[in-house]
């Protein structure tokens, strides 16, 4: 199982250098491409046993925020001896 982020070929696919300002079937291009990611992180935060989600620092049930919002608030994971 491998966790490395790995190029998305749908983000870079026709995507223009300029800034304009996306079109309908941009947006919804846009939105489907981050459904399919968010979907493709829950399936692989699920194969994660609890040991792995405590290693990088999530608990299974923050899980869908940490994949909707990111990790914000990174509380430094301490010793055993320090909790």
């Amino acid at each position: 199982m491998s966790v490395e982020r790995i190029a998305n070929p749908f983000r870079t696919a026709g995507h223009r250098a300029s800034a304009v300002t996306p079109g309908p079937f941009a947006r919804l291009w846009s939105t489907a491409v981050v459904a399919m990611e968010r979907r493709q992180a829950r399936k692989l935060v699920g194969q994660m046993d609890d040991r792995m989600l405590r290693d990088i620092g999530i608990h299974r049930g923050d899980a869908e925020r940490a994949i909707r919002y990111g990790r914000d608030e990174v509380v430094p994971v301490l010793p055993w001896w320090d909790r």
